[in-house]
């Protein structure tokens, strides 16, 4: 095979790998906060204590994956035939 067959191949592996992440498991954990749902940080004495809540996932520690959302947007396109 080809380098750039072994690359369409590998780059379609992925592709479909992503896609069936997103479908089984369409939620991960926030970036931000690593899914506590707020910021920890560091006292002066060394020990962590809770900071505020986390403004990109709301508080709720988890935030809908990048192929998830644009599935969403596709599908709701389609539902209402224009946007």
């Amino acid at each position: 095979m080809t380098p750039v067959g072994t690359a369409v191949v590998l780059a379609l592996l992925i592709t479909l790998g992503y896609s069936l992440l997103c479908a089984v498991s369409p939620w991960a954990r926030c970036r931000k906060c690593q899914g506590l749902g707020f910021a920890t940080r560091q006292t002066r004495r060394g020990t962590w204590k809770r900071g505020r809540d986390c403004r990109r996932c709301k508080a709720t520690g988890m935030r809908i994956r990048y192929g998830r959302h644009l599935f969403n947007r596709y599908a709701d396109v389609r539902r209402r035939g224009t946007r």
